[in-house]
């Protein structure tokens, strides 16, 4: 019997000497990688654009993407984002920017101060997460008025798709 499971050993080993030699496709041994989707569309509310924002979001690298919206504070007043941002591991995000307003301060914002329009600086300390292409953040958004040095936090909630 050993002879008998020895024999077939060997025959198989020979066997697979005889096969042909074919060539292994390049295309066969690389590894596929997800795409990631370059543009991100989302309603934000809160956050950079104050009360309600949408906004649109195009990376330009894997990591680095500009982002550019339009936010209203319920009709009370017009706000532009527009921010650089960083996302670290696809999940914190980072970012700078600026915010150009015109606000008619029938909402008592105190960060506006007695300015109808002005400029204010942002930034963007959040969570990020795409599934598929549903688009979820979640982020602190300092901002800081130059003219009246006036320094208040906000936050924002986000929700959208990328495609």
């Amino acid at each position: 019997m050993k002879k008998f499971i020895f024999f077939i050993i060997i025959c198989n080993s020979y066997s697979t000497l005889a096969l042909p030699n074919y060539l292994i496709k390049d295309d066969s041994t690389k590894q596929t990688q997800p795409t990631k989707d370059k543009n991100l569309v989302f309603v934000e509310l809160g956050g950079n654009g104050v009360a309600l924002s949408l906004n649109y979001e195009r990376y330009f690298y894997d990591d680095l993407s500009l982002r550019i919206g339009w936010g209203t504070a319920v009709l009370a007043g017009s706000f532009i984002p527009i921010m650089i941002n960083y996302s670290y591991k696809n999940v914190l995000e980072f970012g700078v920017g600026i915010v150009p307003f015109a606000y008619s301060g029938s909402l008592g914002g105190d960060i506006f101060g007695a300015q109808d329009s002005g400029l204010l600086i942002t930034s963007v300390i959040g969570f990020k997460r795409i599934n598929r292409s549903f688009v979820f953040k979640f982020s602190i958004t300092p901002f800081y008025n130059p003219d009246g040095s006036i320094f208040k936090f906000y936050g924002g909630l986000s929700l959208g798709f990328s495609f």
